[in-house]
């Protein structure tokens, strides 16, 4: 009778191999018992599961069932996209007082300006990322 192993194809079987050593690599150095498989991992797991099954892929790599058919069904996250413009005024000559608008717009396409001063880059990336979690 032929075991389950050899009824997978060979491409197959090398793709969970390749998975499957990675986690055993990872089981073998991971700080703590409970520690959290890395989402690399996971998101190669899920990745198997959507061609193979949550069950073959679960059973093969020694996943929780559970968890991984819950990232499976986790509608995928696209990534929020960078800031497609930035103006900022070049330096005035002028004696009038320059102040920068700057436009926030957040990934559900809602748009904030600001009126600010003249300020520093790294000021500007701290300011964008208290806009963006709302602090």
């Amino acid at each position: 009778m032929p075991t389950r192993s050899s009824r997978v194809p060979s491409r197959v079987s090398r793709e969970f191999e390749a998975l499957g050593r990675r986690l055993t690599q990872w089981r073998a150095t991971r700080p703590h018992l409970r520690a959290a498989i890395p989402e690399p991992l996971w998101a190669e797991a899920v990745l198997l599961a959507q061609r193979h099954g949550v069950f073959e892929t679960s059973r093969v790599l020694g996943l929780g069932y559970e968890g991984l058919k819950r990232r499976v069904s986790r509608p995928a996250m696209s990534p929020v996209p960078g800031p497609t413009f930035v103006e900022l005024p070049l330096a005035s000559s002028s004696s009038s007082v320059v102040t920068w608008v700057l436009e926030f717009r957040g990934p559900d396409g809602r748009v904030l300006r600001v009126q600010a001063p003249p300020m520093p880059v790294s000021d500007l990336v701290v300011l964008g990322r208290a806009v963006w979690s709302g602090t």
